[in-house]
């Protein structure tokens, strides 16, 4: 008896302190849960008078709830007697496998938490991104869904959407409606410009307190473009452009003033042989083609386009073609048939300069690639240097852009997904990349049908959208 009488006074002590430190324990959790719960309601009072998005409210009063019942098991962890910082280092180190794992679904999480807060576009806008266009229909925390004008639903990572250039169409209440006419030289201006905004202010949908111009745009190698605009509601903006871009060229055509188009006037000064103006200059323009044109046939001998026995001197006659549709610059139209001489034939820069003037040497250099980096990087410096060209080389690089793509759409459908196999890079994700991501820099070449020939044709081999380097790189992966 006695020996149990001294177990029990050894361990009493302590006992009494478990029960105390347990007992403080419950205290500490019943307070604590109506603290939370108080802290709760006050940020989600203060989340509604921001009038803050239902999806980032949630995902807050989710992360206030954890966090603040993980920092009050903390508190009562210590009253026990637990080492905080061993449980802290646990955490730590299994947050940090956790994130390195999901470090592309946390970026999505982080960028859909960026879009939520500070709202670049909510659901109804119609938006333009790298990965396509349409009106968003649902924003994720992880996703955002837009729905194409053709009803299909295209789903972007909000990583994506947060670090990338991002146009969103209606995020203002108006938009401008432009309308560009392309006519002769000898067409009176000032009667064209005020069809142009007599068209704007007999339109209903037009905003009249907004203003309304007319203005001569351009003056180009055959023709002039005039342009206008006026101001529209955003909900109206599409109806009203294909409106008034009819009735304007009908208007033009009653007043007997015709759209012009890409051409050649060559009027012939005297019959005398000796004789100096327009004749002698054609003269001068067909000696350069035809020295381009024999210059490139040499230097392409023996060669033939990839996959076929097709002589390759065929390829830069079409480019010469192509870009003689969109001007008349001779210089132009020689650096599109010596485009390739530099970066398959061997021929250097002085060469060129040397037999055709410097002009044409530059452009012939900044349309040729450097072998001796990857493919990936020789086709990014073609992307960046297309982004700061100018309107001639945008020209240059269009026409051997849609030769190609001219090439590889006939191929395409002759042999589906078998073509990619006579490139060295072999999928077609990335040509889809590479190609499709030309297109908004030939923006200002629009009006031309070969710009309007290689948009069709990227859509019919790649599709609908300008594909992204993101997505070609993890098209490749899966």
């Amino acid at each position: 008896m006695d020996d149990i009488l001294k177990l029990l006074g050894q361990h009493l002590p302590s006992g009494l302190d478990l029960i105390y430190r347990i007992f403080w324990c419950l205290i500490l959790f019943f307070v604590g849960r109506k603290v939370i719960k108080a802290v709760q309601k006050m940020a989600d009072r203060s989340f509604e008078r921001v009038e803050m998005e239902t999806g980032v409210r949630k995902f807050l009063n989710s992360f206030l709830y954890f966090g603040l019942y993980a920092v009050l098991l903390f508190v009562i962890a210590g009253q026990i007697g637990i080492d905080s910082a061993s449980i802290v280092a646990i955490l730590g180190s299994a947050g940090l496998a956790l994130g390195l794992a999901m470090q592309e679904s946390l970026k999505n999480f982080a960028g859909g938490v960026q879009i939520l807060l500070t709202k670049p576009f909510k659901v109804g806008d119609y938006i333009v991104t790298e990965a396509g266009e349409g009106t968003v229909s649902m924003i994720g925390l992880v996703y955002t869904t837009m729905m194409t004008t053709d009803n299909r639903a295209v789903v972007v990572p909000n990583g994506m959407l947060s670090n990338s250039p991002m146009t969103n169409v209606t995020g203002q209440d108006k938009r401008r409606v432009d309308v560009k006419v392309s006519v002769d030289y000898d067409a009176n201006i000032k009667k064209v410009r005020a069809i142009l905004i007599d068209t704007f202010e007999k339109y209903p949908s037009v905003l009249r307190e907004e203003p309304i111009k007319a203005y001569l745009d351009q003056m180009l190698d055959s023709y002039v473009v005039v342009g206008g605009y006026c101001w529209v509601r955003t909900e109206d903006y599409w109806q009203s452009k294909w409106d008034i871009t009819e009735e304007v060229k009908e208007n033009l055509e009653s007043a007997g003033i015709s759209l012009a188009y890409a051409h050649l006037d060559v009027k012939l000064v005297g019959m005398d042989e000796g004789k100096t103006g327009v004749q002698s200059e054609c003269r001068r323009r067909k000696r350069m083609l035809k020295k381009a044109a024999e210059f490139a046939e040499r230097a392409h001998r023996g060669m033939v386009r990839k996959g076929s026995d097709i002589p390759y001197i065929t390829h830069p006659l079409e480019a010469a073609v192509i870009v003689s549709g969109m001007t008349d610059d001779e210089e132009l139209i020689a650096a599109a048939l010596l485009h390739d001489t530099m970066e398959d034939a061997g021929i250097t820069k002085d060469e060129l300069e040397h037999n055709f003037g410097r002009r044409v040497a530059e452009l012939v250099a900044g349309e040729t690639e450097d072998k001796s980096r990857t493919w990936l990087e020789r086709k990014m410096a073609t992307h960046r240097h297309l982004a700061v060209a100018d309107r001639d080389t945008k020209i240059l690089v269009l026409g051997d852009k849609l030769s190609n793509i001219r090439s590889t759409a006939r191929d395409y459908l002759l042999m589906g997904d078998r073509v990619w196999d006579r490139f060295r890079v072999k999928e077609k994700i990335m040509h889809g990349w590479y190609y499709t991501g030309m297109i908004p820099f030939f923006e200002e070449l629009v009006l031309f049908p070969a710009c309007q020939e290689y948009r069709l044709l990227c859509r019919m081999v790649y599709g609908e959208h300008i594909i992204s380097l993101d997505e070609a790189e993890k098209g490749v992966q899966l």
